[in-house]
């Protein structure tokens, strides 16, 4: 069982309603349980005033935290300005890297579509540091599927070697001249300079404008009508991943608009061949 936890500052709220909630702190904490397929969740939903200084606020989070966690809850879902203090309580911050690897093939395929390259006319370049098992058979996948892949960075020669049994791939050298390259970046990797498209499968915040496209993670129909509100739809899907409710294939990725994230000129596809 996971948990969610939706932190919301009404703008208009009259004198008595934010008198009521520093006087009654149960009047500002909502709380229930979720369910779907055979995963259950725990969601709660704390009303904090923007007058509020930040020991109080902090005092209230907590309290809402504390919630989860006496209900069995040990990974949630929550805003980024409060993940410090879920761990003070033992409640561990929800990721989207491991289910972001496992959907790399989806990923680089709609990174094919929005080139308008069929994959087998790419090249893979794969950057990463002690690249995950979910991330391998994703790899191995693509493996079959686009021209050739290289693959760099430190501890990946188990990787190299079942390339090399299971699709007689030597990832050794240079890409082939004029072939457009997609970048896969993972964990402890650095983005590869000659790729059209780098796609960071890390999960971490960006710091800064840049030309890497971070796929967001979109959950099944199914999943989205019973996901609470407020709550980040690619966390949610990593979270139900994450407890067997949601297989790879379920989870889709969201579109790119080459426009937008290509550090490239167009011209230059078009001129590969």
């Amino acid at each position: 069982m996971f948990g969610t936890l939706t932190v919301q500052k009404p703008e208009n709220g009259s004198l008595y309603t934010r008198g009521a909630l520093r006087l009654r702190p149960a009047k500002g904490l909502c709380h229930g349980r979720g369910l779907y397929r055979m995963t259950m969740f725990t969601w709660t939903r704390v009303t904090l005033s923007d007058g509020w200084k930040d020991a109080l606020q902090e005092k209230r989070v907590r309290a809402a935290l504390e919630l989860l966690r006496a209900n069995g809850v040990r990974e949630a879902i929550l805003p980024r300005q409060w993940q410090a203090l879920a761990r003070e309580v033992d409640i561990c911050p929800v990721t989207c890297r491991h289910t972001l690897e496992a959907c790399a093939g989806e990923a680089v395929l709609e990174a094919c579509r929005a080139l308008g390259l069929p994959p087998g006319e790419v090249g893979l370049s794969v950057c990463g540091r002690a690249i995950g098992r979910a991330a391998h058979a994703e790899l191995l996948s693509l493996a079959r599927l686009v021209r050739t892949v290289r693959v760099w960075g430190e501890e990946n020669d188990g990787l190299r070697a079942k390339l090399w049994r299971g699709c007689g791939i030597v990832d050794r050298g240079a890409m082939p001249q004029g072939l457009p390259v997609i970048g896969l970046l993972l964990a402890g990797g650095r983005p590869p300079e000659d790729a059209l498209v780098t796609i960071d499968l890390t999960g971490e915040e960006p710091e800064g404008e840049d030309a890497l496209w971070r796929p967001r993670l979109v959950p099944p129909p199914g999943a989205l009508a019973q996901m609470p509100e407020g709550v980040p739809a690619d966390a949610f899907a990593a979270a139900l991943f994450a407890h067997g409710a949601l297989r790879p294939r379920e989870i889709h990725v969201s579109r790119l608009d080459i426009a937008k994230h290509a550090q490239y000129n167009k011209e230059i596809v078009e001129n590969c061949f």
